[in-house]
């Protein structure tokens, strides 16, 4: 969500200072829960019995959302055990 927010920032020629700040502003725990509720979200939605499927697909779903690949992975791997 992170990525989107600050391409749409950029677009409407925010500096990088003021973008900076304000994502600064989000809490962690919150926006951890919210990557977490999205992927639970997908998760019980996808039909796909293949993990590796499952896996790409819930993650890609995230990306596209704007989160970030490292910590979708993290908290997809987490969901998944």
């Amino acid at each position: 969500m992170k990525i989107k927010i600050k391409i749409e920032l950029r677009k409407h020629k925010i500096s990088d200072y003021s973008i900076a700040k304000a994502l600064n502003t989000i809490n962690e725990d919150d926006y951890l829960k919210t990557i977490t509720l999205v992927l639970e979200k997908k998760l019980r939605q996808t039909k796909s019995k293949d993990k590796q499927k499952l896996f790409y697909g819930t993650l890609n779903y995230a990306v596209s959302r704007g989160f970030e690949r490292d910590l979708a992975t993290e908290q997809l791997n987490k969901l998944l055990k």
